[in-house]
């Protein structure tokens, strides 16, 4: 029998407290890039995180909201 995948919570740095200058804007006018202090060059920001990721105070805020069901 196999066994069951865990539903992996899965974040991007859009999440992330550490990205910052946001630049380089879409058609609907959304940032795509922003610079990190632990990469070199920005990054794009619906790739999925690095490992120095660190959740912004109001994501935090949004995910628990959410799981309470409000």
């Amino acid at each position: 029998m196999r066994k069951k995948k865990e539903d992996k919570v899965q974040h991007f740095c859009r999440e992330c407290a550490h990205a910052t200058d946001f630049h380089s804007m879409n058609l609907k006018g959304q940032p795509i890039l922003a610079k990190c202090p632990y990469q070199e060059w920005s990054v794009l920001l619906n790739w999925d995180c690095c490992k120095h990721f660190k959740m912004k105070l109001y994501e935090k805020a949004k995910t628990a909201q959410s799981e309470k069901g409000i």
